[in-house]
């Protein structure tokens, strides 16, 4: 029994990175300056994490509202980076499912 808890050490481990995934995701949607402290890793000098929605018509031709997570700063042009945030997202989905193989793997030797 006492050697299965480093597995599920890493399966805790893991699944904190899925959920921190789930968060980030989430915030970007809904409240980016909750991600000010992603500020300086995503955005250029002097600008951060907002979030700005456009209309637009789609091939059915509905009138549809686009969310985009962007960076502005004053007298500046808004730079999107949903590349840079998914990067970041699927990155953190990685490791925790990296995390949870691992762990899985271990439980099962242990077993």
């Amino acid at each position: 029994m006492a050697k299965s808890s480093p597995s599920r050490g890493l399966l805790v481990v893991g699944l904190l990175f899925l959920l921190a995934c789930l968060l980030l995701f989430l915030a970007g949607m809904f409240a980016p300056r909750a991600l000010s402290f992603l500020d300086a890793a995503v955005c250029p000098d002097g600008m951060h994490l907002d979030k700005q929605v456009s209309q637009h018509v789609n091939d059915e031709g509905n009138l549809v509202d686009s969310t985009n997570t962007v960076c502005v700063g004053e007298g500046q042009a808004p730079v999107d980076i949903t590349p840079r945030m998914l990067l970041i997202l699927f990155g953190l989905a990685l490791v925790g499912g990296g995390f949870i193989v691992w762990s899985v793997r271990g439980i099962k030797r242990v077993a």
